[in-house]
């Protein structure tokens, strides 16, 4: 073919022969844009890079059926959720091959059609007919892909929830890394557990010049008891008086920092820094949950939000991780090592692994990632002291470390799993001996990591 068209090339008037090729390189474009080959179909989905998708059949054998007369009957199954499709190299190239072979045959026919006393009529003609196809054949393009392909594929599955266990702990965490507060009862809110005054990781420490301080430049901290009031918070330490650095009368709405360190300096750091206290006030009301930059975890939203917690307002971890965990260690820890917001009995070791979502009564919690751990818990929260061994860390790096997805598991590689970072979809009342429900990611693979 590339011979006859060489030929018919040849043969022309140079001015035509520019026409020509004109007109078929427009007209390829056009077919390539307003054909759907039978290889793109919903099931011919990547994994990871460098794999070739699925196809139903070669593109060779059938040439002149590109027109995609079969994309609709193909794309209607039981994987129509699956909105993204990936062309494979060898694929595209095929669909080019086509596309420019139709587009040959097709101009030669109209130039071979048309006689010499006509010729500039036909020209423009033809110009004007292919420019109008081509803005014809984008405009349909934008519309198939903004408006047709979010109708079929844009609708979510009706959340299908089943009951896994009960709650049994309920802990909020008023400071930042310091020992958190049991309650039977709690109001789960956009920025995380609260009661009453108590309110999830709503302050912190920070020293004079702006850094803040955790578990893991300071093990003592995590050692500190708090009370929390409407206008002040208590600091206890055994063996230390109590250090009550915020609160001089007022609401606690009022609260901002207060230019009191030494005391709280004495506790942390034995007098050898200056820090203060934090309080969230009305300035974090609208800050946004962190999403991390290395990894693409879908089911975070812009209109998710927290006070100080690292990346989202809720952690969930379950009884049965913990006592799997404990079989394995020397010495047992308590749940008071992970800092968890909510505890679920009932559930399979590990079951969280696979909860998308959580709904205790009216609350639903989204799940927005696995929790990672670091080496904040092999600090003691009763002594403030690190673990010699690095327990339980090393011992979940053995069997916690993430499989799966390929780039999130070389960058986890040094740090397990163990429990599921949650924000809040829908608030409401959580109490210790509600019923826990889940939807699963593994039955809804839109939700999947």
């Amino acid at each position: 073919m590339a011979n006859a068209r060489h030929a018919a090339s040849a043969s022309e008037p140079g001015s035509q022969r520019v026409i020509w090729n004109l007109v078929s390189i427009r007209i390829e474009q056009v077919i390539r844009l307003t054909t759907v080959p039978d290889y793109i179909a919903p099931h011919a989905v990547i994994q990871t890079p460098g794999e070739t998708c699925a196809s139903t059949g070669a593109l060779g054998e059938r040439e002149a059926a590109v027109s995609g007369q079969n994309w609709g009957r193909k794309s209607r199954g039981k994987e129509k959720d699956k909105s993204r499709e990936f062309f494979s190299e060898k694929g595209e190239a095929e669909h080019k091959r086509a596309s420019r072979a139709l587009a040959f045959l097709i101009c030669s026919e109209l130039m071979s059609r048309r006689p010499t006393s006509s010729l500039r009529l036909s020209r423009r003609l033809v110009v004007v007919l292919t420019l109008g196809l081509g803005m014809g054949a984008l405009a349909s393009k934008w519309f198939w892909q903004k408006c047709v392909v979010a109708l079929l594929y844009g609708r979510k599955k009706e959340l299908q929830f089943e009951e896994v266990g009960v709650v049994s702990q309920l802990a909020i965490h008023p400071l930042k890394s310091a020992r958190g507060i049991p309650v039977q009862e709690g109001r789960a809110t956009l920025h995380g557990l609260a009661r009453g005054p108590l309110e999830d990781r709503s302050f912190l420490v920070v020293t004079s010049d702006g850094r803040f301080i955790t578990g893991r430049q300071s093990g003592t901290l995590m050692t500190v008891d708090v009370e929390v009031t409407d206008s002040s918070i208590t600091l206890k330490v055994e063996g230390e008086d109590d250090v009550q650095d915020l609160g001089s009368g007022g609401a606690r709405g009022r609260l901002r920092r207060r230019r009191r360190p030494v005391a709280v300096a004495r506790v942390l750091f034995r007098g050898h820094k200056h820090v203060r206290l934090l309080y969230r006030g009305e300035v974090l009301w609208d800050r946004p949950s962190l999403k991390p930059r290395y990894f693409e975890f879908p089911q975070f939203r812009p209109s998710d939000r927290i006070f100080y917690a690292d990346t989202s307002s809720f952690m969930v971890a379950s009884e049965s991780s913990l006592d799997d965990l404990n079989g394995r260690l020397a010495e047992p820890v308590s749940m008071s090592w992970f800092r968890p917001n909510v505890v679920v009995r009932g559930a399979r070791p590990f079951d969280e692994d696979d909860w998308a979502f959580l709904k205790i009564g009216d609350v639903v919690l989204r799940r927005v990632k696995p929790c990672e751990r670091c080496l904040l818990t092999t600090i003691d929260p009763t002594t403030g002291k690190r673990d010699p061994c690095k327990e339980p860390l090393n011992t979940l790096q053995k069997y916690r470390t993430p499989t799966h997805p390929p780039k999130l598991s070389k960058i986890w590689s040094k740090k397990p799993i163990f429990g599921v970072n949650m924000t809040t979809d829908a608030e409401g009342l959580v109490r210790v001996g509600d019923r826990v429900l889940v939807a699963r990611a593994s039955e809804h693979p839109e939700y999947a990591i």
